[in-house]
């Protein structure tokens, strides 16, 4: 499938072939969920969420280790960006197309 447009609202989204890396990008997700159907879908962002959620867990881990104030300050952090990705997605607008946009849960950044 080449060209043509995807309408969500407001929003217009490109239609991609299966093999354009956009497809593959958090913005491309919510196009790509919409030509290969819902289950498509719901499968690549359950597959983001538990990467996040794994992810999380192993720097909550790393933190414990480290001690009850490290520990703390991870924990506050991952608190602070859940709230965030909420207000963020309680703003008026289309939840899907945000989700699509911005992804779906939050990432604690890496420690270098």
């Amino acid at each position: 499938m080449t060209g043509g447009w995807l309408t969500a609202g407001l929003t217009r989204f490109p239609l991609l072939p299966p093999n354009d890396a956009r497809r593959n990008s958090p913005a491309g997700s919510f196009p790509k969920c919409r030509q290969d159907g819902p289950e498509a879908c719901e499968k690549r962002f359950l597959r983001e969420a538990r990467r996040k959620v794994w992810a999380n867990a192993i720097a909550l881990n790393r933190a414990r280790r480290h001690g009850p104030g490290a520990y703390a300050a991870v924990l506050a952090q991952l608190e602070e960006l859940s709230a965030a990705k909420v207000t963020a997605l309680q703003a008026p607008g289309q939840v899907l197309l945000k989700l699509a946009a911005t992804g779906f849960g939050v990432r604690l950044p890496a420690k270098g």
